[in-house]
C-alpha cells in the first residue's frame, strides 16, 4: 500500500485527506484521518445520506480489520499516514 495525494485540512476533526493506492493498483480516493475521542485514526471514505429526515453518513468503501481481515491493517493505514505528513499546528494554518 502507498498513499497518493496527501493534503492537511485543518477542519474540525477532519485532520486530513488522501488516495490510498494498494498493492494491486487498486485507488481508493477519499480516505481520511480523523481526530477522534480516542485519537487519531484513519477513515473509509463516505456519503450523506437522508434517513427518516436526518442526514447521516455511510461508508463507500469497506476495509476489513480484525477477524474479517488483516487485523492490523487501521495499524498500517495509520503508519502510512505518520509517513506521509508533516504536523499541522494552529500555527501553520494560512488564515
Amino acid at each position: 500500500m502507498k498513499i497518493e495525494n496527501y493534503k492537511p485540512i485543518n477542519k474540525g476533526t477532519l485532520k486530513a485527506v488522501f488516495t490510498l493506492v494498494t498493492n494491486e493498483g487498486l485507488k481508493i480516493r477519499g480516505m481520511k484521518v480523523i481526530d477522534g475521542m480516542n485519537g487519531l485514526f484513519v477513515g473509509s471514505p463516505s456519503e450523506k445520506r437522508e434517513v427518516n429526515g436526518e442526514a447521516k453518513y455511510f461508508d463507500t468503501v469497506f476495509i476489513p480489520n480484525g477477524k474479517d481481515g488483516d487485523p492490523n491493517v487501521q495499524d498500517k493505514l495509520q503508519d502510512l499516514v505518520n509517513q506521509n505528513s508533516d504536523p499541522v499546528g494552529d500555527d501553520d494554518l494560512p488564515y
